[in-house]
């Protein structure tokens, strides 16, 4: 199973993903879909960041979306997310990380958003 995520390899996040997980990050929603064309493997499962009011992006999820009928042999799993960022910050906070920001209003957001 090949991993791949549109964010940038060189994001502190990513480098924390990739030391987890066996993942390619491709830097753009845009170039999922020319390495998808590209790689050979049959198993592919692909987060993106899916905002629903950012117009681009939700039309590269949908031409994404269209690999389904051109690789009708091929198992690709296209998992939309709201963003990369926002599952690490809650799992770090779940485990008790302490979080120092710095405004305050960062902190209040962040445990309404995690509690």
């Amino acid at each position: 199973m090949v991993f791949y995520s549109e964010d940038k390899a060189n994001m502190s996040v990513s480098k924390l993903i990739s030391s987890l997980l066996d993942i390619e990050f491709c830097d753009s929603n845009s170039n999922i879909l020319r390495l998808l064309n590209d790689k050979n493997s049959s198993d592919y499962n692909v987060y993106l960041d899916v905002v629903p009011d950012n117009k681009k992006i939700v039309g590269d999820y949908n031409r994404i979306l269209g690999t389904y009928d051109a690789y009708a042999d091929r198992n690709i799993n296209i998992i939309p997310i709201p963003c990369t960022e926002y599952y690490v910050i809650k799992a770090l906070y779940s485990i008790g990380v302490d979080f120092k920001f710095k405004y305050d209003w960062v902190a209040i957001v962040i445990a309404l958003m995690f509690t």
